[in-house]
C-alpha cells in the first residue's frame, strides 16, 4: 500500500531542484557540467570539451534572450528530484551555472523568474571531505543595472547583478572562495573554488545569491539550491538508513507583497509582479503568500508501508 505524505510534514533532509522542462535549455547549451546526472537515474556526463560559442552574448556567447517555460502550476504532482552534480574521480566537482531567466507558470500567477540554469531551485552540488568545488557562475541577465549609486545603499537595488554564497560549509570567505562582496554584473562570469578539509563533516547545506541589495529579490523568487557534503565510504551509517530512498526538498516562501516592493524600489525591468510580464491566473489557488516545496505547490511524496 502506498500512502501520500503531506510534504510540509516531512523532515527537511535536503533541498531539491526542479528537473528541467522538456524544452531545450538554451542557457546551458555548450556548457560543461562534469560528473552530473539528472534526477536520481541520470547518466554521467564526461564531456571535457571547453564551452563553444553559441552566437549569443556574454562569456562564450552562451547567453541568449530566449528562455524556456517552467510549468509548476498544478498541485498534487509527484515531487521532482533535482539534477545532481557529483565529483569527478579526482575529488573535484566541476560545475557551470547560468544565472538567467525562465518563464514561470505557477499555482496562482505567471511571470518571469531569475533562476540558475532555468530551473528552481538550482541543481544539487555534491562535494566530499578533502575535495574541492570549482564553480563557474555566468550572469546572463541584461543591463540596465536598475536602481544604483550612493543613494541606493541599504535599499533594494541592482536587481540584475548577482553572486553566490553558501551556508554551512567551512570554507574560505576570500576570493576565489565564498566572497559575498563580489559583484557579478550582467554579461560577466566569475570562477569560485571551494576547498573542503579532509575532516569536514558531512551534511546538507545550501547556496544562493548574496549580493547586497539584490539577494532578497533573487532568493525570494527561487534562486537557491542544495550543496551536500557526502559522507566518506568508511563512515559508520546503519544499513537501514543507507538504504532509505532520499527525497531532497527546499522550502520556498513566496510573497507577492515582498517581491512587488523589492522590484519597485530596485527599478526592476524584468517584471514588476503587478502587470508587466505578470499575470494572475489562480490556476490552482488564489493565494499570493505561500510556501512551496521545490517550487511546487502541494507536491506529493509516497512511501511503501
Amino acid at each position: 500500500m502506498k500512502l501520500p505524505i503531506p510534504t510540509l510534514f516531512l523532515a527537511v533532509a535536503a533541498t531539491a531542484l526542479q528537473a528541467a522542462t522538456a524544452e531545450e535549455n538554451l542557457f546551458r547549451g555548450g556548457g560543461r557540467v562534469r560528473g552530473s546526472k539528472r534526477g536520481s537515474k541520470g547518466d554521467k556526463n564526461s564531456d571535457d570539451k571547453e564551452p563553444r560559442s553559441l552566437g549569443g552574448f556574454g562569456p562564450y556567447g552562451i547567453c541568449t534572450d530566449t528562455y524556456p517555460t517552467l510549468d509548476l502550476s498544478q498541485a498534487y504532482q509527484p515531487l521532482i528530484m533535482p539534477e545532481q552534480v557529483y565529483p569527478d574521480e579526482d575529488g573535484v566537482t566541476r560545475v557551470q551555472m547560468i544565472f538567467g531567466l525562465a518563464h514561470y507558470k505557477g499555482a496562482s500567477f505567471d511571470t518571469i523568474l531569475r533562476v540558475h540554469d532555468a530551473v528552481a531551485p538550482g541543481k544539487t552540488i555534491h562535494a566530499v571531505p578533502g575535495g574541492r568545488i570549482e564553480l563557474e557562475l555566468i550572469n546572463c541577465l541584461r543591463e540596465p543595472l536598475g536602481f544604483n549609486g550612493p543613494e541606493a545603499l541599504n535599499k533594494y537595488h541592482i536587481p540584475n547583478s548577482t553572486n553566490i554564497h553558501t551556508h554551512g560549509p567551512h570554507i574560505s570567505g576570500a576570493s576565489p572562495g565564498d566572497n559575498v562582496f563580489l559583484n557579478l554584473g550582467p554579461g560577466n562570469s566569475s570562477n569560485y573554488v571551494y576547498e573542503f578539509n579532509e575532516n569536514h563533516m558531512p551534511g546538507t547545506f545550501w547556496y544562493h545569491p548574496h549580493l547586497h541589495g539584490s539577494s532578497a529579490l533573487q532568493v525570494g523568487q527561487g534562486a537557491a539550491g542544495m550543496l551536500i557534503v557526502d559522507h566518506p565510504k568508511d563512515y559508520e551509517i546503519p544499513d537501514a538508513i543507507m538504504d532509505m530512498p532520499e527525497h531532497q526538498m527546499v522550502f520556498q516562501h513566496m510573497s507577492l507583497d515582498i517581491l512587488r516592493e523589492s522590484s519597485s524600489i530596485s527599478d526592476d525591468e524584468v517584471t514588476n509582479w503587478v502587470d508587466h510580464n505578470f499575470n494572475m491566473t489562480n490556476t490552482t489557488t488564489d493565494l499570493t503568500n505561500f510556501m512551496l516545496v521545490n517550487m511546487q505547490f502541494l507536491p506529493e511524496v509516497t512511501m511503501e508501508v
